[in-house]
Order: C-alpha cells, then sequence, then structure tokens
C-alpha cells in the first residue's frame, strides 16, 4: 500500500446499498458485543451509518484506486453538524468503528499517520486501507449484485476504465452504492479562521434558479450521456496514479487530490467566494476537469470524439466590454516583446487581473532579454492602459461571476438542442459535429452579457485532426466529419488504438 499526502479524503455522502445490509447488521451487533457499551438505538444507528460510509469508501477506492488509501479525520472537529455532513457522522461513531475494524481478527483495515511533529511541524493525517479480508468480504455481497461468481476477476477490473461498454460497471455502481445529496449552490465563508469552508445561506430566489438549472443538467449528463476517455490502458493506469488537482472541492483541501473516476465524478456544482453571490460561481465536480489539458482531446461523449472551444482573453476582453470599449488583437501580444514570451505575459496579466497583493516576479533568466520584472509590468500596463486601474485589485473573482454565467446559458442552450456541452470553466467540449452550434451559442452568450461586444474563440487541437493528419487539407467541415467518423472504431483497438499505442506524440 502507498502512502501519500495525494491520496483521497473520506467522502461523507457516500453510503453502501441495501444489498449490504446484513453486513453492516452482522458487523454492527459484533462492534456492539466486543465494545460491552449499551445497546442504545441512536448508538447503534450511528455507528451503523459510520461503518456503511467506511466501507463504501473503502470499496469504491478498490475499484478506483486500490494501492492507494483514504484520508480520514479523527480530530474532535472533523464532523460538525450541517448540510455537507448529510449522514450525519460523528467522531465517537467513527472511532469506534476504525477501532473495531482495525483490531478485528484478522484485521478489516490497515491504519497508518495520524501524528503530529511539534518540533518541524509536520503532521500526517491518518491514512486507512481495507485488508484482503474485508474486501473479499465485501465481495461476497457485491457478487450477489453482479452475479458473478469469480471474485478476484471483479477485483482486478476497476470500474472506472477505458472502455466503450462500460454501462456494466455504471450498473454495478449504482447497485453498490447512493450518495445523499449536499448543495450544489456553495458559497465560501469570508472569514480566515473558517480555512474556506461553506457558509448557510437563507435560499433566494435566484439561488433557488440556478440549483434547479444546475439539477437539470447534471440529470441530463447522468442520465442521459455516457463520458469516457479514449486512451492506452498504460496512460489510463498512470492517470490514476498521478495527482488530479482539485481545489474547490468542499471535502478536499487546497493540497488535496481527486482520483480519476468516470463514474462518480460526473455531477456539477457551483462555488461562490467571500460570503457573497456577486463572488466566483465557476462549475466544478467534473472528473474532465480535473485531467491534465492534453488529454482532454481524448474524452469521448456517446462512443465519438470530441471538440474542445474556449474563449480566447476572456478575463480582459470582459473588463474591456465593462468600460464600454473592444478588445483589439491578442491581449498576450505586447509589441516588442517576441511572441514566444507570450505565456509569460498571460501569466503577468491573469496574475495582475486576480491578485490584491504584489505578484511573485519571474526567475530572472524568464524574462525577455535586456528587460527587468518592472520594466514587463510597465509594458503590460502601457499595452492595457484603458483596464490597467483593474490591476492588483483582486477584480478578477468578480468577473468569475460573470464568465461562469456566461458558462452556465451556454450550458442550458445546448442542453435545449440535445447537446452535451462539458465545461471546463471559459472552455466547452461537445461531440465532433457540433462545434458550429457550440461556437454559435457561446458567440450569442457573451455578446448577450457584454451589451454586444464581441470575443474571439478557438478550437484546441482534436483527435480527428490526428486521424486526418496527411489527408486532403480541402475537406468541408462536413467531410472532415464524416471522414474522420471512418477512421474512428470505438469499439475496436485498430487503427486509432494502434496509432497511439505505436508511440504517436499527443
Amino acid at each position: 500500500m502507498t502512502y501519500t499526502r495525494f491520496a483521497p479524503w473520506l467522502d461523507n455522502r457516500t453510503i453502501l446499498s441495501p444489498v449490504f445490509d446484513d453486513f453492516l447488521n452482522e458487523t454492527i451487533d459484533k462492534l456492539i458485543e466486543n465494545s460491552g457499551k449499551a445497546n442504545r438505538r441512536d448508538a447503534v444507528e450511528s455507528r451503523k451509518v459510520a461503518l456503511s460510509v467506511i466501507s463504501a469508501n473503502i470499496l469504491r477506492q478498490c475499484y478506483v484506486h486500490p494501492s492507494i488509501g483514504l484520508r480520514i479525520d479523527l480530530s474532535n472537529d472533523g464532523y460538525s453538524e450541517g448540510q455537507f455532513n448529510p449522514n450525519k457522522l460523528g467522531i465517537r461513531a467513527i472511532r469506534d468503528v476504525i477501532g473495531y475494524l482495525e483490531n478485528h481478527v484478522p484485521p478489516l483495515i490497515t491504519k497508518r499517520g495520524g501524528n503530529y511533529d511539534r518540533e518541524i511541524g509536520i503532521g500526517h493525517v491518518t491514512q486507512i486501507w481495507g485488508t484482503d479480508e474485508m474486501i473479499d468480504l465485501l465481495f461476497l455481497y457485491v457478487n450477489k449484485v453482479t452475479e458473478r461468481g469469480n471474485t478476484d476477476i471483479d477485483r482486478n477490473q476497476p470500474i472506472t476504465r477505458n472502455t466503450f461498454n462500460y454501462t456494466e460497471y455504471m450498473a454495478m455502481y449504482e447497485s453498490m452504492f447512493a450518495s445523499m445529496d449536499v448543495p450544489l449552490i456553495r458559497l465560501r465563508n469570508t472569514s480566515a479562521k473558517d480555512n474556506g469552508t461553506f457558509a448557510t445561506f437563507k435560499p433566494t430566489r435566484e439561488t433557488s434558479r440556478m440549483e434547479s438549472t444546475l439539477s437539470e443538467i447534471n440529470d441530463f449528463i447522468e442520465r442521459r450521456n455516457v463520458c469516457d476517455l479514449f486512451i492506452p490502458d498504460s496512460d489510463f493506469d498512470r492517470l490514476r496514479n498521478e495527482p488530479q488537482r482539485n481545489s474547490s472541492d468542499f471535502d478536499e483541501p487546497e493540497s488535496a487530490s481527486v482520483p480519476l473516476d468516470l463514474i462518480s465524478r460526473r455531477k456539477l456544482y457551483r462555488v461562490f467566494n467571500d460570503g457573497t453571490f456577486d463572488h466566483g460561481g465557476r462549475f466544478y465536480g467534473g472528473w474532465w476537469q480535473n485531467i491534465p489539458s492534453d488529454y482532454r482531446r481524448f474524452i469521448t461523449i456517446n462512443d465519438t470524439p470530441t471538440i474542445e472551444i474556449d474563449f480566447s482573453n476572456m478575463q480582459p476582453a470582459i473588463l474591456y466590454a465593462q468600460i464600454g470599449q473592444q478588445l483589439v488583437g491578442d491581449a498576450y501580444a505586447v509589441e516588442g516583446i517576441d511572441p514566444s514570451f507570450r505565456p509569460l505575459i498571460k501569466t503577468t496579466i491573469l496574475q495582475l487581473i486576480n491578485g490584491k497583493e504584489r505578484v511573485k516576479a519571474p526567475r530572472k533568466t524568464e524574462l525577455p532579454e535586456n528587460m527587468t520584472w518592472n520594466d514587463l509590468r510597465e509594458a503590460v500596463r502601457e499595452r492595457h492602459k484603458p483596464i490597467a486601474r483593474y490591476f492588483s485589485s483582486g477584480e478578477g473573482i468578480r468577473l468569475q461571476r460573470l464568465d461562469s454565467d456566461i458558462a452556465e446559458t451556454v450550458l442550458v442552450a445546448m442542453m435545449g438542442k440535445g447537446i452535451l456541452a462539458l465545461p471546463v470553466h471559459d472552455s466547452f467540449i461537445v461531440a465532433e459535429g457540433h462545434q458550429d452550434s457550440l461556437r454559435e451559442t457561446m458567440l450569442c452568450a457573451y455578446q448577450r452579457k457584454m451589451a454586444g461586444k464581441s470575443i474571439e474563440t478557438k478550437m484546441a487541437p482534436t483527435l480527428i485532426d490526428e486521424l486526418l493528419a496527411g489527408k486532403d487539407g480541402h475537406l468541408s467541415s462536413s467531410e472532415r466529419h464524416s471522414l474522420g467518423m471512418k477512421l474512428f472504431t470505438p469499439r475496436g483497438r485498430n487503427p486509432i488504438m494502434q496509432a497511439i499505442d505505436s508511440g504517436k506524440q499527443y
């Protein structure tokens, strides 16, 4: 087993399905008997819920990433009451269940960590793994669901795998687990002592509308569409072994990872910041948002390759639109500075827009020749003199509310056409053949919000582009799509998988 700070936190929303009721009842009876504690109904129920959550997480982790454990909070204040603790977990029940599973003969979990070195100021969060005995016990009930007799095959076949017939695994997941609802509209506290936790707020007509809209979008994603990753098994396994960042999950600290999980991470939510609905509002929660950008071209929707289109220069463009001007040219191109420094200029501008404090200076070797950090900032300010007053003002968090509202409009409009658009902040992913509709929808949504001002869009390289490399470059849009789809064989490994497996760069 691997002890890593990138292990996922216990998901307190997920519990075992009723299929596992016999397991839960028998285990809790033994726990109560061994503890010698009073057999009060509320104590029994709270420990049963804790066992269900812990066991569900262990079982899901066996499917998603069997070598990495689960981080679990055993502190006194780790499980506060409220809407983000839907199963009403309590620390006493959690500790009792962990103690029972660890001390069982043979042990049902392995536990490590849970200490703090005051001298060096570094702590290790407790991590747990299910032992072979625990997994075998749970799989007795999994096999009842799947009607399979070979446990080893089930255990070695991850639920989240790059396969185009994973509806079998989808059905397995939904029959093994249940997930309690938590708010889709989330408002972060302003106080530093609250450490980015979410505030309780009284719903308004607007927040209720946003939540209703998001519920419709999530239902459209989960019930009518299948999203997958068409990559070799070796790449899929490598992605599962790499930390996938998502700093905006309410149950994940800033440094935490979110394991690649194509089944359970398909539900979007919106996060607002600073205790106000005027700040933030972006969409989070989809697995496609967390994979490295180079892999997004291999996302498929309903067995079809996809195209990603994003708004160009979105935050600078919005600032210009708000002062009644049109951004002209590339916001990240500055006269007199070589185009090769565009990434540095882009980073500088976005830091200036989003930061309230001093922007961290790049290394001297990263700067253009004969130019200081101050020279670069002054060149950027001169290039964008009309909006320079917004620099270092923290304006970016308010701009996120605008770009997230535009994103909502795009998602709803595409859904109205029966087309799924997957959001990645200021870009969207759709199945091949829908790119023209997406681009038109994006431009209309932006112009409606920005008083008629226009914005450029750009399309990322696609899988179809790679398949058509060397083919006639004068294909029409429909011809390109038709030929590309003929070359794409989603139910076999030929020719696309052979091309990828042969070492083609992507």
